[in-house]
């Protein structure tokens, strides 16, 4: 999806990420911008971020020169929040645009608001793994993942385990 926005014009944004939400875009687990370097180049990575960027600064009378863009594009793929999708910096850029007292469109908001958004994706990234954990009947033990069933089988061969160490010793005593 994020590779073919390069000629997509506004309304066509619009119509594809309309119906996103931060659950939506944890759920179904788009490619991070991190990915799309990988698969794409960097440079194609960045020209489809800086191309929803664009779209941002449109909305605001392009108080975004091209080189604000290309440093918020740069500042999200060489930093963690390489870990964000395009989607992502979209839902971020449709807040911005929706807020009624945002003022002045610069770096420095974009950022903060990218940053808040991925601090939030964290948290909603964790809580889906929990969620999931225990949708599928698994605990965390002792940093590994193990299933109810794994675990039963562990109280088994404990309990066992403890069983015959004890008549091994009741042996020995008599």
């Amino acid at each position: 999806m994020q590779m073919r926005l390069e000629g997509a014009s506004k309304v066509d944004l619009i119509r594809q990420f309309s119906s996103l939400s931060l659950d939506k875009i944890v759920k179904t687990g788009y490619p991070s911008i991190g990915s799309l370097k990988k698969v794409y180049g960097e440079e194609k990575a960045e020209k489809v971020t800086a191309m929803v960027l664009a779209d941002l600064s449109h909305s605001f009378n392009n108080e975004l020169s091209p080189e604000h863009i290309q440093e918020i594009t740069a500042e999200i793929s060489s930093s963690l929040m390489a870990n964000i999708s395009i989607e992502d910096v979209y839902l971020v850029c449709r807040k911005i645009k929706r807020s009624k007292n945002y003022g002045k469109l610069n770096v420095n908001k974009i950022l903060l608001s990218l940053e808040e958004h991925f601090e939030n994706r964290c948290e909603a990234v964790l809580q889906h793994n929990i969620n999931m954990d225990a949708k599928n009947g698994y605990r965390q033990t002792f940093g590994q993942r193990q299933s109810s069933k794994e675990l039963e089988n562990i109280s088994k061969n404990r309990e066992a385990h403890s069983r015959y160490y004890t008549e091994t010793i009741k042996k020995q005593q008599k």
